[in-house]
């Protein structure tokens, strides 16, 4: 979700107008998965909403605090407006939008996170499924460090933890934390209790995100960590799973006890795949998808040397594609443009 800095300004005086301090520390915890002192502690109030905006602006996350703040306090008039305005209203229109674009009652956006992880979702699943990964804590490792690629993939996994999981609550996601030897392996440990074990005596299985920092290079540091996470949940009666979600770049260290996985490799054929249900409902031919649409895609996310995709460009190219066919475009031509000139900018 995107918005200009004159609805931002909305929202940073809609949230001051209807929130304290302490439903924000609740939004932030329980809506956004962080502590509200770790992504914006501002000197006052003032400036601590400001900081909470800036960082969900750039971080993705404006649609989860919008709806967050709504669930929060409804009955404010500012709050209310703006959601009806920038959520339920803006939702409304885009479908109706969208018709001219699609055949009635048949288009369908597929997610941006399905493309490519389809093998590698099946993969986690037949392990997890097992009966050593029922409970308790797991570790699951994958070397790549697209930002990227560890949303789609923690998305697609909480997905799949619930549908495995009829008699568990629903999961819950918390973001990344940084594994760097510049901090005490104790310390991350402590921290990953305290934000997990009231999820987990809910009976609800909890994916938490750790980044492997470059710096890390041996295997010690990494297997301290675990060792101390092992110790902050000994006397833990596990009924559900902590999974512990691991992603780093440059050949990243993880814990020996880890599960591990190889990193995704997309290429045209996961395109070709997604892009199907679009290209069946549209009113723009098959040659548009097929040519035009897919050249522009291989010119700004394929590799020259060979048919390999740019992860981080291709799942932008993916969303800003969802994006613009929201907003109904009446004209191919002006869409491949605009298509064309966000991914570039």
């Amino acid at each position: 979700m995107k918005l200009r800095f004159d609805q931002l300004k909305e929202l940073y005086e809609a949230i001051l107008d209807g929130c304290s301090e302490g439903d924000l520390r609740q939004i932030a915890y329980f809506g956004l998965g962080f502590s509200l002192e770790e992504k914006a502690g501002g000197k006052n109030f003032s400036d601590t909403v400001f900081d909470l905006v800036v960082h969900c602006e750039k971080n993705g996350l404006l649609e989860t605090l919008i709806c967050s703040v709504y669930e929060k306090n409804s009955n404010n008039s500012k709050i209310k407006s703006f959601y009806e305005l920038h959520l339920q209203f803006q939702s409304e229109e885009l479908e109706k939008e969208s018709a001219s674009t699609f055949r009635e009652g048949t288009y369908q956006f597929p997610k941006v996170g399905d493309f490519d992880l389809i093998g590698l979702m099946d993969d986690v699943k037949q392990k997890l499924l097992k009966s050593e990964f029922n409970t308790g804590l797991i570790g699951i490792a994958i070397p790549c460090n697209s930002e990227e690629f560890r949303l789609a993939f923690c998305e697609r996994l909480r997905q799949r933890l619930d549908s495995m999981n009829k008699d568990r609550g629903k999961s819950k996601k918390i973001n990344a934390k940084k594994l760097d030897p510049i901090l005490s392996a104790d310390d991350i440990a402590k921290v990953i209790q305290r934000e997990c074990k009231g999820h987990l005596s809910k009976k609800r299985d909890v994916i938490y995100c750790i980044r492997i920092s470059s710096n890390l290079e041996n295997a010690e540091y990494a297997n301290r960590f675990w060792q101390a996470l092992d110790r902050e949940f000994e006397d833990f009666n596990f009924e559900s799973r902590l999974v512990i979600f691991m992603n780093g770049e440059n050949k990243p260290i993880f814990p020996d006890s880890s599960l591990r996985f190889p990193s995704p490799e997309f290429n045209r054929d996961h395109i070709w795949n997604w892009i199907a249900p679009i290209k069946s409902s549209s009113n723009w031919g098959e040659f548009f998808w097929e040519d035009v649409w897919m050249d522009c895609m291989k010119e700004k996310c394929m590799h020259p040397s060979d048919e390999d995709l740019k992860i981080d460009i291709v799942y932008r190219f993916l969303e800003t594609t969802i994006q613009l066919l929201g907003q109904g475009p009446s004209d191919k031509d002006d869409f491949i443009d605009e298509l064309r000139y966000r991914v570039s900018a």
